[in-house]
């Protein structure tokens, strides 16, 4: 805080009182706002989908894996507060994942832009 400023004065956000005439919102009506998710789920989640019996935890950035709730397939990027990060292998959004829903990606077989692999 500076100096001369209240905490009051920090959650005064200038907006006009609220007329809404319920007590809800106690005067100010950013109170009832709701937060959007930050990486909202833009695949269809399959109702059906169940945790695996024994769910993969990848270890290493860029390791591929599938997220069975969505049937994505994505690049691994980070695990943080009980949820995992992902990217799509050509690139794009992270989105989210609920690790009990990873699993390994399919083989691939080998690849004709690397011989042997």
């Amino acid at each position: 805080m500076t100096t001369g400023q209240t905490s009051d004065n920090l959650f005064n956000r200038m907006l006009a009182p609220c007329r809404c005439g319920a007590d809800a919102c106690d005067g100010r009506p950013e109170t009832g706002l709701k937060v959007a998710d930050l990486y909202p789920a833009d695949d269809p989640v399959d109702p059906a989908a169940r945790p695996l019996a024994s769910p993969y935890l990848p270890t290493r950035v860029g390791e591929l894996v599938r997220d069975t709730r969505t049937g994505r397939l994505g690049s691994y990027q980070d695990r943080q507060g009980g949820r995992i990060y992902l990217r799509p292998v050509g690139g794009g959004c992270e989105w989210t994942a609920d690790p009990r829903f990873i699993d390994r990606a399919p083989e691939a077989g080998p690849s004709p832009l690397r011989p042997g692999r």
